[in-house]
């Protein structure tokens, strides 16, 4: 499982780049960057309901607050976000790569 999870830090945001790279007139970047949005919105939704709500109960923070990371959806926004961190990266590396090449030509 370690490797699956290995292989998928590195595959998807290559895909992801490839993707929004050769299908510039689609919106596929475009799409990447509303979902971002969105995934760190519901992040930020549940970060602060869940501390909300350990307030208001008086719980002990520091315990409870790890019950919002086996959550699904926290999950999988929070992966995506990583990704997408990784393909914003990978995209401005590229960028830099080809104004470099451009000024040695």
């Amino acid at each position: 499982m370690a490797f699956a999870i290995g292989a998928a830090v590195i595959v998807i945001p290559i895909f992801m780049f490839s993707a929004a790279k050769w299908n510039r007139g689609n919106g596929v970047g475009l799409g990447f960057d509303w979902l971002a949005i969105g995934s760190g919105w519901v992040i930020g939704i549940m970060v602060a309901v869940k501390i909300y709500d350990i307030n208001k109960n008086k719980e002990v923070m520091m315990t409870t607050i790890h019950e919002l990371f086996a959550d699904v959806r926290f999950l999988a926004c929070g992966a995506y976000v990583g990704s997408y961190i990784m393909y914003r990266l990978i995209a401005v590396a590229w960028e830099s790569y080809q104004d470099i090449k451009l000024r040695r030509m």
